[in-house]
């Protein structure tokens, strides 16, 4: 059995990042934290320089002249960091706002709130539909807080507040079982890299 030096620094790096649930903040937890930091963001700068060469630099050089626009827009994020050009720094951040968001949310709407709205409203007798529109109605009237929840209001919006709770611990859990669900298939993998499993 031949174990590379990959599977001997995943093994101690998980260690390490483990080690937190012993002591908090320790050194180990603190070298574990600051290489993950390192190594990321030297592969993050490494791969801005490729593609800031390849998708802007080389077609500027072909001819492309109109791709200078976005550099230097990428250039003028940076002036953040001079304190007489902070407001030059917004220019670029008005631009990717006004770009980014009309089609970030006509995208959203189209895919997920339009297409889910009209296939629970086509068929509302199946049970999962009418629990679902019964759901949002009821959660929205929670969150209208301009009567007091008083009578049928308040019964209403306690149901909805009752579908919120469940909607929380359904994420919760969820997350916490996504966690769990990494960390055993990463002890899988080590186990694998040692040869115990096959």
């Amino acid at each position: 059995m031949i174990i590379d030096i990959t599977t001997i620094l995943s093994l101690a790096l998980g260690l390490m990042c483990l080690s937190f649930l012993v002591e908090p903040r320790n050194r180990l937890f603190r070298f574990c934290e600051v290489t993950l930091l390192g190594t990321s963001i030297g592969i993050v700068v490494t791969e801005g320089y490729w593609v800031l060469l390849n998708n802007t630099i080389v077609p500027m050089i072909n001819g492309y002249y109109l791709y200078i626009i976005p550099v230097v827009l990428g250039f003028m994020f940076m002036l953040r960091f001079i304190p007489k050009g902070v407001l030059y720094a917004r220019i670029p951040l008005a631009f990717f706002f006004a770009i980014q968001i009309p089609l970030f949310l006509t995208r959203l709407l189209s895919s997920e709130v339009i297409k889910q709205s009209l296939s629970t409203i086509i068929n509302p007798l199946n049970f999962e539909n009418f629990i679902f529109i019964i759901a949002v109605i009821f959660s929205l009237m929670f969150f209208y807080w301009s009567a007091k929840p008083k009578g049928i209001y308040g019964v209403v919006s306690r149901i909805g507040l009752y579908f919120w709770m469940i909607d929380m611990a359904v994420i919760w859990v969820t997350t916490g079982m996504k966690r769990e669900e990494v960390l055993i298939s990463r002890i899988i993998v080590l186990l694998r890299q040692l040869g115990l499993i096959l």
